[in-house]
C-alpha cells in the first residue's frame, strides 16, 4: 500500500508589506527510485517570517518544461495544518484543504467534470497536513534531533481522512556538503506492515528539506498511478514575490 505524498505547496495571495527579501526559491528534482531519469521538477517559491512559512506556490513541470500541476498553500490558520489547493492541470484533479464555517475540510475533485467531494475533520495541534509536514518538523526539530519519535495525525486529502503517523531521526549526516538528519515517517499503527514508509533529509543548521523520498502527489500520465520518487532540492535563493496569475499559465 503506498502513502500519497504529502509534500508541495503554493500560494497566489501574500501580504503588503512581504519584499523580495522575504521570498526564497528553490527546485526539487523528481527521479525514479531506481533510475536517474527527471520524471518532473518542482519549483517553489516560500514566503517565510523567523523561519516558519506564511506563503508557498509550487509549479510542477515535466522534463520538457510544460505546466503540469500548480500548489497553492496558505500557512495563515496553522504551519502544520494550511489551507492549501493542488491542481492537475492535464485533467484538473484537485485535493486540499479549507477552513469552511469554522471546520477545517478536506476535499478533493477527480477531473475537471467531476463534482467535488469533501468531509470535515476533527482539528488539534497534532495535525498536519500536506506541505505543512515541513512547518511541522520545523517546529519539532530539536526534539528530533534530540532522538524523540513525534507522532501526529496525518490528513490525507484524497481519502478524506486522517492516519496516525510517527516521525523519528534515523542518523546523523552530512548531505551535500551539510550537516543533516535523515527522519523516517511511518504509520503509528499496524498500518505500517502495509504502507511503505518515507524518508527524508533535512539540513540542521538553518533548517531545510534537502531530500524525499517515497509516494508524490503526482500522476504518472502512462497509469494515473502517483509517482514514487526521490527528489533532490536545490539550494534556497532569495526570490521576487512570485506573479498572482502565475498558476493560470
Amino acid at each position: 500500500m503506498k502513502l500519497p505524498g504529502i509534500l508541495a505547496a503554493g500560494l497566489l495571495l501574500w501580504p503588503v508589506l512581504a519584499t523580495a527579501e522575504n521570498w526564497i526559491s528553490v527546485v526539487g528534482t523528481a527521479k525514479p527510485l531506481d533510475g536517474n531519469d527527471t520524471l518532473y521538477t518542482e519549483h517553489h517559491r516560500i514566503l517565510r517570517e523567523n523561519g516558519l512559512p506564511l506563503k508557498h506556490q509550487v509549479k510542477y513541470r515535466n522534463p520538457d518544461g510544460e505546466l503540469i500541476g500548480v500548489k497553492s498553500v496558505d500557512y495563515s490558520r496553522s504551519a502544520a495544518a494550511p489551507e492549501f489547493r493542488m491542481r492537475d492541470t492535464r485533467n484538473g484533479y484537485e485535493e486540499g484543504a479549507r477552513e469552511q464555517d469554522g471546520e477545517y475540510r478536506l476535499f478533493t475533485r477527480e477531473d475537471s467534470d467531476a463534482k467535488e467531494k469533501s468531509k470535515a475533520i476533527s482539528d488539534g495541534k497534532d495535525l498536519v497536513a500536506d506541505a505543512g509536514f515541513d512547518g511541522f518538523v520545523r517546529q519539532h526539530m530539536k526534539r528530533l534531533q534530540a532522538g524523540e519519535k513525534v507522532s501526529f495525525r496525518l490528513a490525507i486529502a484524497n481519502s478524506l481522512r486522517t492516519y496516525d503517523f510517527r516521525a523519528r531521526k534515523t542518523k546523523a549526516m552530512e548531505y551535500q556538503g551539510k550537516q543533516a538528519v535523515e527522519i523516517y515517517v511511518e504509520p503509528d499503527s499496524l498500518l505500517r506492515w502495509l504502507v511503505d514508509p518515507l524518508t527524508l533529509i533535512y539540513a540542521t543548521e538553518p533548517v531545510q528539506l534537502l531530500m524525499y523520498q517515497g509516494r508524490t502527489n503526482i500522476r504518472n500520465p502512462n497509469n494515473d498511478d502517483r509517482y514514487d520518487a526521490r527528489i533532490e532540492f536545490g539550494q534556497e535563493q532569495p526570490a521576487e514575490p512570485p506573479e498572482p496569475e502565475a498558476e493560470k499559465e
